[in-house]
């Protein structure tokens, strides 16, 4: 597993981005983009590959929900 900085996201329209970081894990590449525009800050989660690109964009008050939710699933399968 790498995690490193990067400019995998591309910012959009008012998006500003904040921080890039990248994460490869095995064969996957993930872009984790934090972003503000006039909405507010959000988190952009992306796995790009030559011919798609799925995204989830998690609003800045729901990324402790998701680190929470992560962490779950790890602490699970240790329980295994």
């Amino acid at each position: 597993m790498e995690f490193s900085s990067g400019d995998g996201g591309r910012s959009g329209g008012n998006d500003v981005e904040l921080l890039s970081k990248t994460l490869q894990v095995e064969h996957k590449l993930f872009y984790f983009d934090m972003k503000e525009n006039p909405c507010g800050r959000y988190l952009n989660i992306y796995e790009k590959t030559s011919a798609t690109r799925e995204t989830i964009i998690v609003p800045f008050n729901g990324i402790a929900w998701f680190f929470d939710i992560f962490n779950y699933y790890v602490t699970s399968d240790d329980q295994r």
